[in-house]
């Protein structure tokens, strides 16, 4: 009976302790009479004295291991549950701190993947928790239903958006506007709101207050200059980012220095203690104040004034119960702000610090209301303004010479959510924001513990500048990310103060099977979720180092090292199509050096894998963002620039430019490379293709035109475009059509328009004398005594802004040779021989052949004249080889079997493009295809102009480099011609008719 009891832990009944012994002592009198043990009328075999022994030492060794499984388990609960709140502790003291410097992306990336990874730890320590304690308790609070119909509409967004990679991850530099990061946020909301203990809430308090004194003092330093710069080249002045989210964060700690007062009023330390951190915290005030002055220009008043306002407003009416000295802290903040807001500068000069760049609110709104036309409920997705910015931004920007800016965040959440998420991501958002705020409102008025109002209101307050500024100011993710976590401070501080069971959600495995099997899922599936972020979100930070680097080394000027961190990047994250396109980019600024070089050192090879590279990865860039317009205008700009070693890289080039701009509408820009492009496929076009040429001509008109209309606005009544580019190239169109009136009459408004709006930059100069040089040449193609006379005049304009000029004193030369003065024209020439270097002797034995055919008597000018009318300019970048004289290129195309008129009418359009060359027919049959080879001797620019004419007459070109095969002909270049690739000649099928 007392083992039953023992087992149900239960009493005996009173009374009933002497029985057991009176039946012993029966049993044992029985035994000795017959060796069986007799109760009334039941007998029962002897006890095996032994198995008693054996289940008893059983049982007490499963007591035992029992025992030390509960302690091993007990141990690692609480190591998990104190990694949690080291997780919550250095979320809150070390996001603020946080930077390596190292990352492609900045501090804004470096502070984002901070958040990620204590914030998965702590979650997934909260799950391991939750296994060995078989449950998991998860605090209900007001905003649960809200975060959940947020976080179901910005998935479904991501499902339905034009960018799925970066919907997911947030965009290239700004990732807190992806869906990841809303996940994790809220993860860390519940991490914080179910961990947090009035207990931990002091440590938490001053892990908040140490960082932000901390940023207060250094900022305060690096603002005054007091810091060296070599410091500041490692660790920046703005520790939050930009200075505008600098500025906000220190406001955002002055409600925490002043509820802090009534904090230490409540505390049992020692006086002289609390008189002491009362004064840090009055001169951490005092900085405070004093850096936000010196910040002036990026304070956000209004907002600051506001929250000090709010504070002002609750302790007034005795809603929150604060000290008294709290209450005088408060009024003295609140009017010195005051002060320093209507005083209009900072109250110490300092060196100007960068400016900052923000999208204004009426630009914003008109954003927002095209967006809503195009995709209103669930937007473009998640870190998608980008996309919506380019493709909805108004033709009124141009007006301001903004043709080709672009903003990837909006003015702040509010507005950008319209555009991503759309209106029911929008409308959920402010729900979440509602909800909370009420909550704690709510919360003040019926609380009664003092203690906690008061933490709650410092913490409340500090989360109202952060909301209001990152909802309608900025997208800024470190803002955003630290109004988080003090928001669920403050959510779990309040629901602490309450005792009621109801408040917790659990998980348990003790409540039912179905249950038990259900957090068994969701645990592991969570914790597997968790494993698999940390991975990801590893690779992709490392993969960002890499790009740092490979910036840093770009800078130094070393762009192989360069290049090669930027594949380490790639191989480390390879669906970050950001990277291939800048790859692109460097592959082809890498050609550009080798081609810089002397002909005699350059390795073409080299350039032709560098370009290859470049093209390839561009490409992949625009894969993988196909609604890009950056990676659509890259890939078309690198293979623009790709020459004869890509083949189709003309209409490549054509459609991601066309592509580019039907993703950006108001860009002329975009327009004039179509245009551009358009030009040259014109010029590759031989002498029998006449319509097609006029009608590629035409095209590029339309294509410059529609570039001016974009740009066309009323000045003074006036109807006019300040865009210098569609000017020039209408020019250039007309003079092609024949037009010389409306060409000199567009490249006029290119040159006054340069005037009006040019500046002192090399790129402006360059561009004023090459807008003025071809003026001047039109000029003295129509010959009037007036033209002649205006051409003098801008080429001696053109001089005065730089002597160097060696096409200025050229044309100049020819045009004192019309006017017959022949002293003027040699001085002119003089000059050009004392421009050019003493190694360049063949140009300088040019030049000599024009003073001397002056000094003969002859003239240079009707060779001249005849260059003049073959010329055409089509990429003010490379006027230089536009303007060059065509010389005619040691080339001879190979016929080889029989490919009919196929090898006539390559050296046709070659002739057509001043390309003279002789057929040798060969008698090789089986050769197909048009291959293009050149030796090390060869000019790259000849060449390029070559394969562009070849490729417009042929399906497919090939190019390849064969100094030993280029020698056997003795030519520099060696074009071979046969049959069309997939088809056979009459010999072949007349050999294999036979051999049937």
């Amino acid at each position: 009976m007392d083992q039953f009891h023992r087992k149900m832990g239960t009493q005996q009944p009173r009374g009933s302790q002497q029985r057991p012994v009176y039946r012993q002592q029966n049993m044992t009198s029985n035994r000795s009479m017959s060796g069986n043990v007799q109760v009334g009328r039941v007998t029962s075999k002897p006890v095996n004295q032994q198995r008693v022994v054996q289940s008893v030492q059983n049982g007490q060794q499963k007591r035992v291991q029992k025992k030390e499984n509960f302690t091993t388990s007990t141990t690692m609960i609480s190591i998990l549950d104190k990694i949690s709140a080291v997780c919550i502790f250095l979320l809150f003291f070390g996001l603020p701190l946080f930077f390596l410097n190292l990352t492609y992306q900045g501090i804004g990336f470096e502070k984002q993947y901070y958040f990620y990874f204590w914030t998965f730890l702590g979650v997934i320590a909260l799950i391991t928790q939750g296994m060995l304690e078989g449950k998991i308790d998860i605090r209900r609070t007001a905003l649960d239903i809200p975060l959940v119909v947020l976080w179901v509409v910005c998935f479904a967004s991501m499902m339905f958006s034009v960018d799925r990679y970066h919907s997911f991850f947030g965009f290239f530099g700004n990732p807190v506007n992806g869906f990841m990061s809303l996940t994790a946020a809220i993860l860390a909301y519940y991490l914080i709101v179910s961990y947090t203990l009035k207990k931990r809430v002091n440590l938490i308090w001053w892990a908040i207050t140490f960082s932000g004194s901390i940023v207060v003092i250094w900022s305060f330093f690096a603002t005054m200059r007091f810091v060296p710069t070599n410091i500041l080249q490692y660790i920046s002045p703005s520790l939050t980012g930009s200075f505008t989210s600098l500025a906000i964060f220190i406001g955002m700690m002055l409600p925490v220095f002043i509820v802090s007062f009534s904090i230490l009023d409540q505390s049992k330390g020692k006086s002289f203690k609390r008189s002491v951190l009362m004064g840090i915290f009055f001169l951490m005030i005092i900085l405070d104040m004093f850096t936000l002055s010196i910040l002036h220009g990026y304070v956000q008043w209004y907002i600051i004034l506001f929250a000090i306002f709010l504070l002002l407003v609750f302790t007034i009416s005795q809603i929150i119960k604060v000290s008294s000295k709290t209450s005088s802290m408060i009024i003295f903040v609140f009017l010195s702000m005051f002060i320093l807001w209507m005083w209009g500068q900072p109250i110490i000069s300092v060196k100007p610090i960068q400016s900052e760049t923000s999208i204004n609110y009426s630009l914003s709104f008109d954003i927002a209301k095209e967006a809503i036309k195009n995709k209103p409920i669930f937007g473009s997705g998640p870190g998608t303004y980008g996309y919506n910015f380019s493709l909805h931004r108004p033709k009124d920007l141009n007006k301001s010479g903004q043709y080709d800016i672009r903003f990837y965040s909006d003015r702040g959440v509010f507005m950008e959510s319209i555009s991503t998420i759309g209106l029911a991501g929008m409308i959920a958002l402010v729900i979440v924001v509602l909800t909370y705020v009420s909550t704690v409102v709510l919360s003040f008025i019926r609380s009664q513990d003092d203690d906690v109002n008061v933490v709650s209101l410092g913490l409340f307050i500090a989360s109202v500048v952060a909301i209001i500024y990152g909802m309608f100011w900025a997208v800024d993710g470190m803002i955003i990310l630290y109004g988080l976590l003090i928001s669920a401070l403050t959510i779990g501080l309040l629901c602490s103060s309450s005792d009621d069971s109801d408040e917790k959600f659990t998980l348990s495995v003790k409540t039912s099977p179905q249950y038990a099997l259900s957090f068994a899922f969701l645990s592991i599936l969570v914790a597997l979720g968790m494993i698999f972020g940390f991975v990801t979100l590893g690779k992709m930070f490392i993969a960002d180092i890499h790009a740092g680097n490979a910036l840093k080394a770009r800078t130094e000027g070393d762009f192989v090292k360069s290049s090669d961190f930027f594949h380490k990047a790639v191989n480390f994250n390879e669906k970050e199509g950001r990277y291939f396109t800048v790859i692109g980019q460097y592959g082809l600024d890498l050609a550009n050096v080798e081609l810089a070089k002397p002909e005699e050192e350059r390795n073409d090879e080299i350039v032709a894998q560098y370009i290859s590279g470049a093209t390839g990865a561009t490409t992949s860039g625009k894969d993988r963002m196909p609604n890009d317009v950056l990676a659509n205008e890259t890939k078309g700009f690198v293979y623009e620039n790709s020459g004869g070693f890509v083949s189709g890289a003309l209409s490549t080039a054509m459609n991601s430019y066309e592509r580019a701009s039907e993703l950006e509408p108001y860009n002329p820009y975009l327009d004039v490379a179509v245009g551009k492009l358009k030009l040259i496929e014109a010029q590759t076009k031989g002498e029998d293709a006449v319509e097609e040429k006029k009608t590629l001509v035409n095209e590029a008109k339309t294509s410059f035109e529609a570039a001016k209309e974009k740009t066309t606005f009323d000045y003074d009544g006036q109807e006019i475009s300040l865009f210098a580019p569609a000017h020039y190239y209408i020019s250039v169109v007309e003079e092609a059509l024949g037009n010389i009136d409306a060409s000199i009459e567009a490249m006029t408004s290119a040159v006054q328009v340069m005037q009006l709006t040019g500046g002192n930059t090399e790129e402006v100069l360059s561009r004023q004398i090459n807008y003025g040089f071809n003026l001047a040449r039109l000029l003295q193609v129509r010959g009037t005594e007036d033209d002649m006379k205006n051409a003098e005049n801008l080429l001696l304009q053109i001089i005065g802004i730089n002597d160097q000029e060696v096409n200025s004193h050229l044309s100049l030369g020819l045009l004192y040779e019309k006017q017959g003065k022949r002293d003027e024209a040699v001085s002119e020439y003089q000059k050009i021989i004392k421009i050019l270097p003493q190694e360049d002797l063949k140009a300088q034995e040019n030049i000599q052949s024009l003073i001397d055919t002056v000094e003969q008597g002859g003239s240079n000018v009707d060779v001249s004249s005849q260059n003049n009318a073959e010329e055409s300019s089509v990429n003010d970048d490379d006027q230089e080889e536009a303007d060059a004289e065509k010389e005619n290129v040691n080339m001879i195309i190979i016929k080889r079997g029989d490919v009919g008129d196929r090898a006539e009418r390559g050296r046709k359009a070659l002739s057509a493009q001043g390309f003279d060359s002789k057929i040798r027919e060969e008698g090789d049959a089986k050769f197909e295809g048009v291959t293009v080879m050149y030796g090390s001797q060869s000019n790259h620019n000849e060449r390029q102009r070559i394969i562009r004419v070849l490729e417009n007459e042929f399906s497919e070109i090939d190019v390849e480099r064969n100094d030993e095969e280029v020698g056997i002909y003795n030519h520099d270049i060696v074009v071979v011609i046969g049959v069309e690739k997939g088809s056979k000649n009459d010999n072949e099928s007349e050999e294999e008719e036979s051999e049937e």
